[in-house]
């Protein structure tokens, strides 16, 4: 964090645009390439990230029969056009960031994505979001801080300590790159934690786009973090007490830009909330409905080696 603060500073002080090298070995990978290969060596395996492998393979001979003139009927307008889905931005996809984990490349890396897709939308959460809280400070001027990881909890997550920072960080970063930003209100009880969104929408302004309340609830039953019985009538009823409770405090001016449910297709089935009444009865709450599915090769791949494609 006290890197990307050092690297925003910098480039508010000086208008001289440069690159940064952060290391010759790309990042995953353990050692560099051999300068002794060459062009006509045989490709070899790399041990690293597969985005960052160098091998050199041989394009197969286009095939010459195909096709080089081709007529294409387009539309001239959308109207016409059968189960095409309604206008999308190009920030449409984002990233999501665990609220602890943040590296100084990644503003080189949105300012890449804004020249092409115009802005970034930056989910900071995770996990680590339902146990978080607000302090005023932490030594030696770090945004955030990790407490140690609690054996008890079957995600390993820690609690993560954070300052006002963490929202002048995202400020900043919003004033290089057009990047808007989530955060989540901590759910791993009901003895409501605030801060978050106080200072959020206090700091950022209408650089915040929403507030995540709760991170995949299906599983809080399974990682232990509620005891029985907790099912969707349980959630439902927590989140009725939390819209509550920001409906009753004075420095969250904004009550309606909550996120949920962010089931993560565990126990529950999405219909199993509907029925409660969920969301016809956060309707004016919610400002964005959001489920939550992982791709298993992506998520365990450097944590399980035994993964196949």
């Amino acid at each position: 964090m006290m890197l990307l603060l050092a690297l925003l500073q910098t480039a508010l002080l000086s208008a001289a645009r440069a690159v940064t090298v952060y290391g010759q070995i790309p990042f995953g990978q353990t050692s560099a390439l051999s300068a002794t290969a060459t062009a006509t060596d045989s490709p070899r395996p790399v041990q690293t990230l597969a985005a960052y492998d160098e091998t050199i393979l041989d394009p197969p001979i286009p095939p010459q029969d195909q096709a080089l003139t081709f007529t294409l009927h387009l539309s001239a307008t959308n109207a016409t056009v059968p189960n095409l889905s309604i206008m999308q931005h190009g920030s449409f996809y984002g990233f999501s960031i665990e609220i602890s984990y943040l590296q100084v490349p990644f503003l080189n890396l949105l300012g890449q994505i804004q020249q092409r897709a115009g802005g970034m939308h930056i989910r900071i959460g995770g996990n680590t979001q339902d146990f978080a809280y607000h302090v005023d400070h932490i030594d030696g001027g770090y945004a955030t801080s990790k407490e140690t990881k609690d054996a008890r909890n079957p995600t390993l997550t820690p609690a993560v300590m954070y300052t006002d920072e963490l929202f002048n960080i995202a400020a900043n970063i919003s004033s290089l790159v057009n990047v808007g930003w989530y955060f989540g209100i901590p759910m791993n009880d009901t003895n409501w934690r605030l801060q978050i969104a106080e200072r959020s929408q206090a700091i950022l302004g209408e650089r915040l786009l929403g507030l995540q309340a709760g991170n995949e609830p299906d599983y809080y039953l399974g990682h232990r973090h509620r005891i029985e019985p907790y099912d969707a009538y349980e959630y439902t009823e927590e989140f009725d007490s939390l819209v509550q409770a920001i409906q009753d405090n004075r420095n969250i001016p904004i009550k309606n830009m909550l996120i949920g449910p962010s089931l993560a297709a565990g126990p529950w089935l999405p219909e199993r909330l509907w029925s409660t009444g969920y969301l016809d009865k956060f309707k004016d709450s919610l400002k964005i409905i959001t489920m939550e599915q992982y791709d298993e090769l992506i998520r365990y791949f450097e944590a399980h080696t035994n993964l196949k494609p």
